[in-house]
C-alpha cells in the first residue's frame, strides 16, 4: 500500500517559503539575514535536523512500546557542521552539513545493554535517518540518566 505525501510550498518574500502539509499544517521555511533572508522560519538544513529527530524520537515510541522498553524521558540532540562556502557555491566544498552529531540522552532504569540495542533498531528502522546518512557521516553517542 503506497500513501502519497501531499506538500505544497510557495514563495512569499525573498527567501521566505511557506509549505502547506496536507492542507492542515503550515511551516515558515526562511534563512536568517546574514543568510539573505529575513529570519521568519525555521531554514530547511534546521528543518532536515528537525525531521531526523522526530523520526528518532518516533521509532523509539514504537519499539518501546513493542518490546516493552520502560523510559520516562528521551532527549535527542543533533548538531551538525555546515561549511557555508559550499553552500553558496564553491565547487570544491560539498554543499549541505559534512557531519551530523546525535545525543541519545535516556531518563530510564533500562540497563545500558538495554538502551544500546534500543538505539540499533530505531536507527535500522529510521527512513530519515537512513535517507540522511547514505550521504552525511552520522556520529552517535548514547547516554543513560537516571532520575533521582
Amino acid at each position: 500500500m503506497m500513501d502519497d505525501q501531499v506538500i505544497t510550498t510557495k514563495t512569499n518574500v525573498g527567501l521566505q517559503v511557506d509549505a502547506n502539509i496536507r492542507g492542515i499544517h503550515h511551516i515558515v521555511i526562511d534563512e536568517p539575514e546574514f543568510n539573505g533572508g529575513t529570519d521568519t522560519g525555521i531554514t530547511p538544513v534546521e528543518l532536515e535536523l528537525t525531521a531526523l529527530g522526530a523520526s528518532l524520537q518516533e521509532e523509539t515510541e514504537k519499539f518501546a512500546e513493542e518490546n516493552n522498553f520502560a523510559y520516562r524521558k528521551l532527549t535527542v540532540n543533533l548538531e551538525g557542521d555546515i561549511d557555508l562556502e559550499g553552500m553558496h557555491g564553491n565547487p570544491d566544498i560539498p554543499n549541505g552539513f559534512q557531519e551530523i552529531r546525535i545525543k541519545f540522552i535516556f531518563d530510564t532504569d533500562n540497563s545500558q545493554d538495554k538502551i544500546d540495542d534500543l538505539v540499533k533498531n530505531i536507527i535500522r528502522n529510521s527512513r530519515i535517518y537512513h535517507l540522511i546518512s547514505e550521504k552525511i557521516p552520522v556520529v552517535n553517542a548514547i547516554v543513560r540518566k537516571e532520575s533521582k
